[in-house]
């Protein structure tokens, strides 16, 4: 340390006779000769955000510059506090950087984290100094900073996958590793809930970071949109029994879109006599989307007979299954909303359409059928039966039937 090199001999025997002319108690510590510590900050890379430092004498408090020499003092007076003097260098640095060597003739100088403030990206090295008589004295402190850059991980909120790694200031590549959804396209990633457009890390994203050095990112998304192919039917989508293609169209609707008889009018844009048989749902996937829908062709007089139509309208939980039969012919199942029709082909001609209905365990059958006097017969095998007989145009009082199923508990 720079000091005084020798005390001439008349300011020693000034001290000595103020030492006895003077009460202990009354020295401060400015009392006889001060040493003086010289700290030299001769530079700092680009993480430093700045140096400041204080002493514990309060000789000085405040910021260093680079190239700045700074001057703090002890006393000489050995049984005074002031004879030690330690002077403390806080470093605060610039997000996304940590400390790496602390350079210079620092001899044991290390960096402290600075526990008392964990949220701020600082440290601490100090020097502690005592008073030093005439012939001894310390070397001044020439010190610089280096710092490193951290790596941080940019890792996928949702999957916890880890998309590409960054640091400060160098460009972040979001191409990589870009995650799949189905039936969706990527478009883009957020971060705490805005798009991420700047393309190095931004000081929010790296105070974000755990101790881990990840920064979450969320992947955003647009649903794709996928052909579907309406087909329309008569009566029914077997063919048999008045049941007949109609034709069919493409559309193209949102991946994982439900389709209900609810909402396929206002979606799809169908007429509204068009219906889903069996009231089913059909959920848009990536590929294969198709879906039957049917509307009833009601009867109407024809030479020579009469043409009836039988329409399943409704149902309750209970219901599980439907089939018929004509004149004891092929058993075929008919679903909900669906209708099959039946033409007699002459005055005398009499059918028999023989409905059989499965029910759950417990419950039993009640029929709601205009026209008809609502029997059912219990077959004793969980299944249900009614039929209704229709015959030629001169005997005809009825040309369509609605049906309606429900499961009541025995």
């Amino acid at each position: 340390m720079r000091k005084l090199k020798v005390f001439s001999a008349m300011f020693l025997a000034s001290l000595m006779t103020m030492s006895v002319a003077t009460s202990v108690s009354a020295l401060s510590w400015k009392d006889g000769a001060l040493s003086k510590y010289y700290f030299t900050y001769t530079g700092g890379d680009e993480g430093v955000a700045s140096v400041t430092a204080s002493d514990t004498n309060n000789t000085y408090a405040g910021e260093v510059k680079e190239g700045q020499t700074i001057v703090t003092k002890t006393g000489t007076i050995v049984w005074r506090d002031s004879y030690t003097n330690v002077t403390t260098f806080n470093v605060d640095l610039k997000p996304g950087y940590v400390l790496d060597s602390l350079n210079g003739n620092v001899g044991d100088g290390v960096f402290e984290e600075n526990t008392a403030t964990p949220d701020i990206n600082d440290y601490t090295f100090k020097f502690t100094d005592k008073g030093a008589e005439a012939w001894c004295y310390g070397d001044d402190v020439d010190f610089s900073i280096s710092t490193k850059k951290v790596e941080y991980t940019l890792v996928d909120l949702e999957t916890g996958g880890a998309i590409t790694t960054a640091r400060v200031g160098e460009p972040l590549e979001l191409s990589w590793n870009i995650p799949s959804k189905p039936g969706h396209v990527f478009a883009g990633w957020t971060f705490d809930g805005e798009a991420i457009t700047d393309t190095v890390l931004t000081e929010a994203m790296v105070n974000s970071a755990n101790g881990n050095n990840e920064i979450g990112i969320k992947s955003t998304w647009n649903v794709a949109e996928y052909p579907l192919t309406i087909n329309y039917y008569v009566n029914n989508d077997n063919g048999l029994d008045g049941g007949y293609f109609e034709g069919s169209k493409e559309v193209k609707v949102k991946y994982g879109t439900v389709l209900t008889n609810e909402n396929i009018h206002l979606i799809l844009q169908v007429p509204e006599e068009y219906v889903i048989p069996g009231d089913k749902e059909i959920v848009i996937g990536e590929e294969n989307n198709t879906i039957n829908l049917v509307k009833a062709d009601k009867s109407h007089s024809q030479v020579g007979g009469t043409r009836y139509t039988f329409t399943y309208t409704s149902k309750t939980d209970g219901i599980e299954g439907v089939t018929y039969t004509v004149n004891d012919g092929q058993s075929t199942e008919i679903e909900l909303n669906e209708t099959i029709q039946e033409s007699t082909g002459s005055a005398f001609d009499y059918d028999t359409i023989v409905f059989t209905v499965k029910v759950a365990d417990g419950k039993k059958l009640v029929l709601d059928c205009d026209g008809t006097d609502n029997a059912v017969t219990d077959n004793g095998d969980g299944t249900y039966s009614f039929q209704i007989t229709v015959n030629g145009y001169n005997h005809a009082s009825q040309a369509h039937f609605d049906f309606n199923l429900s499961a009541v508990d025995k």
